[in-house]
């Protein structure tokens, strides 16, 4: 009862000629029109006390527009108009209706591709944690969250969620893209079935040309089961090695690792190191990993350090 009555007592405090029923809950100013706010919801209103109630009851509202002709209340987010002066809106107020303090709302923060988002609540200063699905990462030194801001929007844009694992690979000549750059302690996993006995490779990719290039040959152009370690830049083959160590055979699942170090890939097959080869102080631009010729691909995986 007795906020019933402060309710119209408020009410009738406030301007008549306010056109349309805009009533601020805060002051008595009078405004020229309705101001640019965010109208949160429309709800059924008999009476303008009615509608300031309905205000009230709202955490996020702080200005209402009753319309008489449709007996609706238009509910809106927090507004200031800019020409009252402190002398004239109390500064207690500012922020709150009634006196009671408003945090602001925001609405559920945004979804990431291939992932998730949790957040306990939408309030101001609320944070929201995000996380990828598995067999996906965010790549290093990315945003994992986003904060509810005073002006009811989610601040700071999270990283993205890139696959770093694909397991369901069928077939040859497939490339696909790295989701993050590599840096030393990186490893990257090939696994596949030799079709024939004649050659396959995997490589690393790059703006460069083929910064890792393992060449299976069963027998081509004069080698006979030999591994070699080799690199294209710039439409240019340097030939780093040639191993006698052959494991492979057509049919059966091969498995190779290259480790990125401080100056060099070292490569390993079947858990036993291979060679290596160095590609200087600093490590070149990574975009692809690729599978070529004569192998059934069927698994690519970036392990980040």
């Amino acid at each position: 009862m007795m906020l019933m009555q402060f309710v119209f007592g408020v009410a009738l405090l406030l301007p008549s000629a306010v056109p349309e029923g805009l009533v601020s809950l805060m002051t008595s100013k009078e405004v020229s029109g309705p101001p640019a706010i965010t109208e949160l919801l429309t709800l059924p209103a008999p009476s303008t006390i009615s509608c300031g109630v309905l205000c009230l009851e709202r955490q996020e509202c702080s200005w209402y527009v009753r319309n008489g002709s449709t007996h609706t209340c238009s509910l809106y987010r927090e507004y200031i108009p800019a020409d009252i002066t402190p002398h004239v809106f109390d500064q207690h107020f500012t922020g709150t209706i009634f006196g009671v303090n408003r945090v602001m709302q925001c609405s559920p923060p945004p979804p990431i591709a291939n992932g998730a988002v949790s957040a306990a609540s939408h309030e101001e200063g609320d944070v929201a944690y995000y996380t990828c699905d598995t067999d996906y990462t965010f790549c290093r030194g990315v945003s994992k969250t986003t904060v509810c801001d005073a002006s009811g929007q989610w601040q700071g844009v999270p990283g993205e969620c890139g696959r770093y694992r694909l397991t369901d690979l069928s077939g040859s000549y497939i490339f696909l893209d790295l989701p993050c750059p590599l840096e030393t302690g990186d490893s990257i996993t090939w696994t596949g079935i030799p079709t024939s006995e004649q050659v396959f490779n995997v490589d690393l990719h790059g703006p460069l040309g083929r910064l890792l290039h393992i060449h299976v040959r069963f027998n081509v152009s004069g080698f006979h089961n030999k591994t070699v370690i080799a690199e294209q830049i710039n439409g240019t083959w340097q030939t780093h090695s040639i191993n006698t160590y052959f494991p492979f055979q057509v049919g059966k699942l091969f498995r190779i690792v290259a480790v990125v170090e401080d100056t060099l890939f070292r490569v390993h097959i079947d858990g036993q190191e291979l060679g290596t080869l160095v590609y200087g102080t600093v490590l070149p631009q990574i975009d692809k990993l690729g599978f070529e010729q004569y192998v059934d691909a069927r698994s690519a995986e970036i392990h980040y350090a």
